[in-house]
């Protein structure tokens, strides 16, 4: 909870209340949560929970005991937790899985939702998609580090304007202080890499140093990226297949091993790595699929997409 308060921006100390308690589960991930009263009354106490859903607040259970002195609070608090642990579990088979938000340092729920989405295309290989969804999330919080250096990395993936990339990553840079220490490293190690930092050795300690404190697949992606522009291929596959491992619903890794086998002439398996890219984004496969046949010869394959394609943007 103080984790999330500090991302929160707010004081550690903060007395959690109803609302705040849902914001909380909202960006953590949990599915509901318990809030409740104790009154007294002549005599005793009225004590009353409730079981809350989350992402709507739809209340999915009540209970209320009442107790005479302080021994019967404690028996009413008992009766309560077991008539709740009976209930939450059927309660919770019912709700729906929802995608988990990131977590990232901003004092805007609405713009966390618009940052963990675009990092959600982001990772599924849809960068392009996720741009508009960045922009939106620093709209709203002007400050938002995290959401910055995103929007940046966004950029520069899709090609985009060097004075836009740079513009991004600088922002970003200008307010890592307010960030978690983990984020602040990974939006530095961005600001050398990407940005006007232009600087791969501090980017690169950058990324060992969150490699060191977390077991992040990002960061491992992202180093990767500077042993490739230093053309250690080698490496750099590597850190792309364990990245994959940790994150397995990525496409990102998956898509950079492909890359680096094909620079190393491991084309058998680019081959095993492009059938689990299509799984996940059949579009970022056939991509990759066509630089692994053109990369063995296989001109006639390159020509057959190449092909398609030019028919598809017929009228």
């Amino acid at each position: 909870v103080v984790a999330a308060l500090g991302r929160m921006q707010r004081a550690p100390t903060t007395r959690v209340d109803s609302a705040l308690a849902r914001e909380i589960a909202v960006r953590e991930g949990i599915k509901a949560f318990v809030d409740g009263d104790v009154t007294g009354v002549a005599g005793g106490y009225i004590v009353s929970i409730r079981f809350v859903r989350a992402d709507s607040g739809v209340e999915m259970a009540s209970f209320r005991e009442t107790g005479d002195g302080p021994r019967g609070l404690i028996d009413a608090a008992d009766k309560l937790a077991r008539a709740l642990r009976s209930k939450a579990g059927e309660s919770l088979r019912d709700v729906n899985a929802t995608p988990p938000l990131s977590q990232a340092t901003t004092s805007s729920l609405d713009a966390l939702r618009k940052f963990s989405e675009a990092a959600r295309l982001n990772s599924l290989g849809h960068g392009g998609e996720g741009i508009q969804f960045a922009r939106e999330a620093v709209a709203i919080d002007s400050t938002f580090a995290s959401a910055w250096s995103l929007l940046g990395a966004l950029l520069s993936n899709t090609n985009r304007p060097r004075s836009a990339i740079d513009s991004a990553l600088a922002q970003a840079f200008r307010w890592r202080e307010r960030v978690s220490a983990l984020e602040r490293e990974g939006i530095t190690a961005r600001y050398y890499a990407l940005g006007p930092g232009r600087d791969r050795a501090k980017a690169a300690a950058a990324y060992v140093a969150i490699i060191s404190k977390t077991d992040s697949g990002t960061a491992a992606t992202n180093l990767a990226e500077m042993l490739r522009s230093m053309r250690n291929f080698g490496e750099a596959e590597a850190l792309n297949l364990a990245a994959a491992k940790r994150n397995p619903t990525s496409a990102i890794p998956l898509g950079n091993t492909m890359e680096m086998q094909i620079n190393l002439g491991k084309f058998k398996e680019a081959e095993a790595a492009s059938a689990q890219l299509a799984r996940l984004n059949s579009g970022y496969g056939m991509s990759r699929r066509t630089f692994l046949n053109y990369a063995r010869g296989d001109f006639a394959a390159v020509q057959q997409v190449a092909d398609s394609l030019r028919k598809a943007k017929q009228p």
